[in-house]
């Protein structure tokens, strides 16, 4: 049985981060799974394959802003 976490923030913020962990925002990979023609590559660093993870957290551009907002 998993645990379930309370966070304390808006409903549309616990919505955005549920479909974060869940893998069903709409970036490139899930796209291409849902049957779009499209190159999974990063928007941001062309590096990667676009995924939730990437995008938000692993993209070393991202990462870069991360820190600026501190």
């Amino acid at each position: 049985m998993q645990k379930v976490v309370a966070v304390d923030c808006p409903p549309k913020i616990r919505h955005f981060l549920w479909r974060l962990c869940h893998n069903t925002l709409a970036v490139r990979q899930v796209l291409k799974r849902r049957g779009m023609q499209i190159d999974t590559k990063c928007c941001v660093c062309q590096r990667l394959d676009e995924d939730g993870a990437h995008l938000f957290f692993k993209c070393k551009q991202v990462k870069q802003v991360w820190r600026e907002l501190n």
